[in-house]
C-alpha cells in the first residue's frame, strides 16, 4: 500500500512539473517580434529625449515675473450633522456595572420537600413452628447450637409503600414486600458413612403485597402506631453441603399480618433532618418496630408458618 501511495505522489509531481514546462513554453515570444519590440522602445525613448530638451531652452529664454501672493487660509472641514449621526456611540449597557456582575446566593426552601413513598429496611429472627420440611427432619438439623441466634434464623426486609391517602385519618399505602430469611447448623447425616458434620442451609426468599395503615394525625407527631398485611409467595431452598437425599427447593404461597410502632427521629436531630431532606430529598425518617405472623396457605411438611416474626429498621419518607 505504501509503495502505491508513494507512485501516484510521484507521478502527480512529475505531471504538475511537465504542465508548468509546457505553460512557460507558450508564453515565450519569438526571437523575431522580440526585437522589434526592443527598436520602437529604443525609439521612443530618443524622441522623449529631445521633446525634454526643447522644453528646457524655452524656459530659461523666458523666464516668468515671480508674484508674491498671500497664503491662503485653510478651512476647516465641517462636520455635517450626517457625518455626526454616523459616528460611533459607546451604548451604555457595553458599561460594565456592579448590578450585572453581582452574585446572589439563593437560599435553599424552608419547607419541607413533598411526601408520597416510603423505603422500609429492617432486619430481624425468625423461626417456623410447624416445619418438617423433606428428609431428615428440621428440627432435628436446626437445633439451638448456633451461637448468636440459638435456634432461629435471620430475617431481613426491604420494602416500599406509595402513599395512597394522607389526610385527618391518618396514612394508607399499598405496600410490596421482599427479603430473606437463613437459618444453618452443621449435621451429620445419616444416610453418610462418614463421620464429619456438614453445614445445612435452608434458605427461605419472601414476595409480599399488600397495605400498611399508619394512625399519624399530625406533623411531628413522636410516636405512630401501624398495622399491615400481605399475601404472596416463599421459595424454600435447602443446600450447601447437604446430602441429595436432604436437598430440595419448594414454592408456597402464604400471607402475613401484624403491626408495630415507628418513633420519629427528625425530633432528635432536627439540623442533620433538615439536611437530609435538602441534600437527598428525605423528609422524615422513623424507627420502626414491627411484630407479624405467617401463615402457610397449604398445610404440608413445608409448612412455613410462624408466630415471632420480629423485626427492627428505619422507614425513610421522601
Amino acid at each position: 500500500m505504501i509503495k502505491k501511495i508513494g507512485f501516484f505522489v510521484f507521478m502527480f509531481y512529475m505531471m504538475t512539473f511537465v504542465s508548468a514546462f509546457l505553460m512557460a513554453q507558450d508564453a515565450l515570444p519569438p526571437e523575431d517580434e522580440e526585437l522589434v519590440t526592443i527598436e520602437e522602445e529604443l525609439e521612443e525613448a530618443r524622441m522623449q529625449v529631445l521633446r525634454g530638451q526643447e522644453k528646457q531652452e524655452e524656459t530659461i529664454a523666458e523666464p516668468e515675473p515671480v508674484v508674491e501672493t498671500e497664503p491662503e487660509t485653510i478651512a476647516e472641514p465641517e462636520t455635517t450633522v450626517k457625518e455626526a449621526e454616523t459616528v460611533p456611540q459607546r451604548m451604555p449597557a457595553d458599561t460594565p456595572s456592579y448590578e450585572s456582575n453581582k452574585v446572589t446566593l439563593k437560599q435553599p426552601p424552608a419547607g419541607e420537600s413533598p411526601q408520597s413513598w416510603g423505603f422500609t429496611f429492617a432486619g430481624g429472627t425468625y423461626r417456623p413452628t410447624a416445619y418438617a420440611g423433606s428428609g431428615v427432619n428440621f428440627d432435628n438439623v436446626y437445633d439451638s447450637d448456633q451461637q448468636f441466634l440459638g435456634e432461629k434464623g435471620i430475617w431481613g426486609d426491604l420494602s416500599l409503600e406509595w402513599n395512597l391517602y394522607k389526610g385527618m385519618l391518618g396514612k394508607f399505602a399499598p405496600k410490596f414486600t421482599t427479603g430473606s430469611w437463613l437459618i444453618y447448623s452443621e449435621y451429620d447425616p445419616l444416610t453418610d458413612s462418614g463421620t464429619d458434620k456438614k453445614l445445612y442451609a435452608l434458605w427461605a426468599l419472601p414476595f409480599f403485597g399488600g397495605g400498611v395503615y399508619r394512625a399519624h394525625y399530625w406533623k411531628k407527631q413522636w410516636v405512630v402506631p401501624y398495622m399491615e398485611a400481605g399475601y404472596g409467595i416463599i421459595r424454600l431452598q435447602q443446600g450447601y453441603q447437604a446430602v441429595p437425599a436432604d436437598r430440595y427447593t419448594v414454592w408456597r404461597q402464604a400471607y402475613t399480618f401484624g403491626g408495630g410502632i415507628q418513633i420519629n427521629a427528625n425530633i432528635l436531630d432536627p439540623n442533620s433532618a433538615k439536611s437530609f431532606d435538602v441534600n437527598w430529598g428525605v423528609n422524615n425518617t422513623y424507627l420502626i418496630l414491627s411484630y407479624r405472623e405467617l401463615r402457610s396457605m397449604k398445610k404440608d411438611d413445608f409448612n412455613f408458618s410462624g408466630k415471632e416474626l420480629i423485626t427492627a429498621g428505619l422507614l425513610f419518607e421522601f
